[in-house]
């Protein structure tokens, strides 16, 4: 099998070697730049051939990690002049960060200490072109600067103005503003980042994703806007989403493995959505998991997104596929071009064309396929 790889072009292993790394998410994990990193030591050692390959593929050494000691300059080198994917995690080895990473566009950091590379890095200023940044910590809170006199919140030397993307994992951000130009963020913490990210970005937010541990809270007194928010994905999420966020251009909502208590906090927000529509809203996903059978009222639905083109929906019940069919008649999402609907992950198209009341249900209606969930 060696024999037969050693005999491909070049051109051929590299590509090989390429598709061979995961790097397919704006969001890498901190195992997959690990596992990249050492993918690329592994081939340059296995021929000649196969070495000559790896060294004239800079794409390749664009992972590096610090667990790899002594390897930063050898990586930083075989891959220049592309940007780097860099891999960081507590306990801190017995070196430090990087002098030099202006190139590091991709950090994750997997932190244990409130004060370890997490807060290194945040205090930093050697990251001035980092763009996408995913934290994983075991809920800590990151600690702020403080006037060692007078005790108030210092900004961080860090001022990510390069950042587009932020992953935050049970790590809870600090009450001042941070991240001032965010286009992605995905967050699964406890509280809602609000001084911290979104009003410092809320103009140019585009994509949101908050996870089931953002717990409900006290209503605020003011609601942020976000004026070019177009994708909102919401996992299981208890927060009443609506107290706290006016999303007036968004495009495609996606919420995503429900159970019931969760799904109280999108019953709440329909509500609100009914006085004020979603009327740019096109896209609709809906999965929920466990739920008793009426689950959501569906008329407020109707209303509180008039102009969605596709629905996809995947309920626990075919009795509420019967009833949500009675109900989608003419005179509701008259934009309507694309819906399927499973239960429990079977199709349930037949069901729910028995129950339409449209004279172009069989138009509608049109495949068996769920966005992946």
């Amino acid at each position: 099998m060696t024999a037969l790889a050693s005999s491909l072009p070049l051109e051929i292993l590299q590509l090989i070697f390429i598709f061979a790394q995961d790097r397919d998410s704006t969001f890498l994990e901190h195992a997959q730049i690990i596992e990249n990193a050492r993918m690329a030591a592994i081939v340059s050692h296995v021929c000649q051939h196969w070495r000559a390959a790896a060294l004239g593929l800079r794409d390749l050494w664009s992972f590096v990690s610090d667990d790899r000691d002594g390897l930063w300059q050898e990586y930083a080198k075989r891959s220049d002049p592309l940007p780097l994917a860099f891999a960081v995690a507590d306990p801190e080895p017995d070196y430090p960060l990087p002098d030099s990473t202006e190139r590091v566009h991709n950090m994750v950091l997997r932190v244990i200490f409130a004060e370890g590379r997490l807060f290194a890095v945040m205090n930093s200023s050697s990251f001035p072109n980092l763009h996408t940044l995913s934290v994983f910590g075991d809920y800590l809170p990151i600690p702020a600067l403080r006037d060692p006199d007078t005790r108030t919140a210092l900004p961080y030397q860090n001022r990510f103005l390069a950042l587009k993307n932020l992953h935050l994992e049970g790590v809870e951000s600090p009450g001042i503003p941070v991240f001032p130009c965010l286009e992605t963020l995905s967050a699964n913490v406890i509280y809602i980042p609000i001084m911290t990210i979104l009003i410092p970005s809320a103009s140019t937010l585009t994509h949101i994703t908050f996870g089931a541990d953002i717990g409900p809270r006290p209503r605020p007194s003011t609601r942020i806007v976000l004026p070019a928010l177009k994708t909102f994905t919401l996992n299981n999420t208890r927060l009443v989403i609506t107290f706290w966020l006016c999303t007036p251009a968004l495009e495609v909502l996606r919420l995503q493995g429900y159970t019931e208590r969760p799904l109280q906090a999108i019953e709440t927000a329909l509500s609100a959505w009914k006085q004020e529509p979603l009327v740019m809203l096109s896209e609709l996903i809906l999965h929920v998991d466990k739920v008793c059978d009426s689950f959501w009222n569906i008329p407020n639905m109707f209303v509180a997104f008039p102009n969605v083109r596709r629905v996809r929906l995947d309920i626990p019940s075919r009795e509420t596929v019967s009833y949500f069919g009675c109900r989608l008649n003419d005179h509701v999402w008259t934009e309507l071009y694309d819906i399927a609907v499973r239960v429990k992950g079977e199709d349930a198209n037949e069901k729910l064309l028995v129950a339409m009341q449209r004279k172009n249900a069989r138009d509608l209606v049109r495949g068996t396929e769920l966005t992946v969930m």
